[in-house]
């Protein structure tokens, strides 16, 4: 039994491991050329992993690159309860100001990052998960499905990141950090009425 253990340990293992060398073939070539240019092949050849090893991970180039960026769309998400660290998000902010260039060129395209499909999509489902945590353990419940918040703070946050990422409206990380706070906190409040 232990063995049966062990061995499914080490192939769990072994695929977390591949998984992660995908994932960083991908972010290599996507800090390296524009995301329309990327191929599953360039990925496949960059990882050095075969074809249907790809798609036991992922099921598309869109697909890697949601997962790529599940670390953004979690601290955004993180901006929902009322414990969330500003600094994480300033943190976050600084860093996708510094890839700007990278993250214009997400902006593009209805299956872009932060497009208006994908990007709002993925973090809607994150925001919600955390709302449904954190209602569920408080006398408050929602005027409207929770999914309706969620996606209402995914669409304007990143309405807010496009805006503020393009130059039409400058600020710096650390006061858009707080801004988002303040705002999300009472854009999703007023989806919320006591029992």
């Amino acid at each position: 039994m232990s063995e049966k253990r062990d061995s499914t340990q080490a192939k769990d293992r072994r695929s977390e491991r591949t998984h992660q060398a995908l994932l960083d073939a991908f972010l290599s070539l996507l800090f390296a050329r524009k995301y329309s240019q990327i191929r599953i092949s360039d990925v496949i050849d960059h990882a050095k992993v075969a074809r249907s090893t790809f798609y036991d991970h992922f099921t598309s180039k869109d697909d890697i690159l949601m997962h790529s960026m599940a670390g953004i769309y979690a601290t955004l998400a993180d901006i929902v309860t009322k414990n969330a660290n500003p600094e994480s998000t300033t943190i976050l902010l600084d860093h996708l100001w510094e890839n700007r260039s990278l993250a214009r060129e997400l902006m593009k395209g209805p299956t872009a990052a932060f497009g208006p499909n994908h990007g709002p999509r993925h973090l809607a489902q994150a925001i919600e998960e955390r709302l449904k945590t954190h209602y569920g353990q408080t006398e408050l419940e929602p005027h409207v499905p929770l999914s309706l918040a969620a996606t209402l703070v995914a669409a304007g946050t990143m309405a807010v990141l496009r805006d503020w990422l393009t130059g039409k409206a400058a600020c710096t990380s650390a006061a858009l950090a707080k801004a988002l706070h303040a705002g999300t906190l009472a854009g999703t409040a007023a989806f919320i009425s006591a029992r």
